[in-house]
């Protein structure tokens, strides 16, 4: 499986955000998973785009989740924002086998992409029982804006041969480092520190914007990529189902 995926994490950002993202996302005309972290009007009309964007879940376990108390709690607040969705990452990675098991038992959650492989060659999916007939397809992720801000020197353009290694390469953002074309991991803390994001003015947090080679710049340079090379895109769901198909012929 050699092909590339984009995929987003909300992380209770602004709406304006949201919809600045997926204007471009329209334009490249390139598919997405939107791992939703609560409901909002942006959020809803993404909906109205099936054929380029999924809606999966993206719970926070951790203590003082705003989306709930316990696992019951935030999976039912969730799944009112995203009903029948069948993907989920787990906010900030927390996993555990319970927590799989009760997310495919409980709410038919079909497929993972909780396991970050940052730039591993040679990703596929896989499928982990919990019974005879009950299975979870986990897909890992190749790519991650924070990570590679983290980096001691990131690489921000597609062109460089890290990211043409074969296998599933799913490159995943945040909205806000998009909007942001952050260029290391202080300019976010920063803007924490400064003011109180999320609840900020989206005119506030556009003063905060960088110019130049940036997380912004390099999305839209891979959504560039995959447009003008006429690739196909990719949601979750697609993945799954390439898998699939793949392995039947095995």
């Amino acid at each position: 499986m050699n092909k590339i995926a984009i995929t987003i994490d909300v992380d209770w950002t602004l709406d304006e955000v949201i919809a600045k993202i997926a204007i471009l996302l329209i334009k490249y005309k390139v598919k997405a998973t939107w791992f939703v972290t609560h409901n909002s009007l942006e959020i809803q009309k993404l909906k109205k785009y099936p054929e380029l964007f999924e809606l999966g879940m993206h719970p926070n376990f951790a203590e003082n989740s705003t989306q709930g108390e316990n696992f019951k709690e935030i999976m039912n607040f969730l799944f009112k924002i995203v009903p029948g969705a069948k993907s989920a990452r787990m906010h900030g990675l927390i996993q555990s086998t319970d927590l799989l098991r009760r997310m495919i038992e409980d709410y038919d959650i079909r497929y993972d992409v909780s396991l970050f492989l940052p730039r591993t060659a040679n990703i596929v999916p896989h499928k982990i029982f919990i019974s005879k007939n009950k299975s979870l397809l986990r897909i890992p992720y190749f790519w991650e804006d924070d990570e590679e801000l983290n980096r001691p020197t990131p690489i921000l353009t597609i062109k460089h041969s890290c990211y043409h290694q074969l296998g599933l390469k799913i490159f995943n953002f945040h909205p806000i480092h998009i909007f942001l074309n952050s260029r290391d991991p202080d300019d976010y803390k920063k803007i924490k520190r400064g003011i109180n994001y999320p609840q900020v003015s989206f005119k506030r947090l556009g003063s905060f914007t960088y110019e130049g080679k940036g997380v912004g710049s390099f999305f839209e340079e891979v959504l560039c990529f995959i447009s003008k090379n006429n690739l196909k895109s990719y949601t979750i769901s697609d993945l799954a189902l390439e898998s699939k198909k793949e392995n039947d012929k095995q």
